[in-house]
């Protein structure tokens, strides 16, 4: 398997949870593993995209999928079939988290595919988080009293 990866140069940092968005690459890239034949690439790519956006992308040369499976791969229990199925193994709720842990951060996620020639997941992030889930002044360091 040949991995590849690029990131663009003096990234900014973003505001998010670090634990969650390794979570989120992590889940992407061992999916492009284990759905891309042996001998298969795959390239992981992160930069700021023209909107100020953090963008990543898991692309991979594998299996694939139907737009009929593409419709409903983040929803829960849903898994693409196709002829490596079987040997990945999962429960189908990978691609749901991973979507909701995105939206929570502000984010979006969506797929490329195509039957036989791979995948591109791609997501992206917001510098910062919206106001509206920053911690107020008056909450932080509340102590109930």
């Amino acid at each position: 398997m040949q991995v590849t990866v690029n990131v663009q140069e003096n990234l900014p940092f973003v505001q998010a949870d670090e634990k969650r968005i390794t979570q989120i690459i992590f889940n992407l890239f061992s999916n492009a593993i284990k759905y891309t034949y042996e001998g298969g690439r795959v390239t992981v790519r992160a930069f700021l995209n023209q909107a100020n956006l953090l963008q990543f992308e898991v692309e991979d040369n594998g299996v694939g999928m139907s737009a009929a499976d593409q419709e409903k791969l983040f929803r829960p229990f849903s898994r693409a079939l196709n002829p490596l199925s079987e040997q990945a193994g999962g429960t189908g709720l990978g691609l749901m988290i991973t979507k909701s842990l995105i939206e929570l951060h502000g984010g979006e996620i969506w797929v490329e595919s195509e039957p036989g020639k791979g995948s591109i997941f791609r997501f992206v992030l917001p510098l910062e988080q919206p106001e509206s889930e920053k911690p107020t002044d008056a909450t932080e360091g509340e102590t109930g009293e």
